[in-house]
């Protein structure tokens, strides 16, 4: 799944070209998302944990 991810939002800076890098665009920024699931050790706990601090406004469990 992260892999076709990674492709379509490569494709879709591709397409953009140059424009693909500008903050008007969501695209750069997709991109970085799809980065952070491909290099950062992340465990679904964690985001829930995260959600729960964030969102919820609760103490952190970790």
């Amino acid at each position: 799944m992260h892999l076709m991810t990674f492709r379509a939002r490569v494709n879709a800076l591709l397409t953009h070209r140059g424009s693909g890098y500008a903050k008007e665009f969501p695209v750069e920024r997709l991109l970085r998302e799809v980065m952070i699931l491909r290099t950062a050790p992340i465990s679904p706990r964690h985001i829930l944990c995260s959600i729960t601090e964030k969102k919820l406004g609760l103490p952190k469990s970790y």
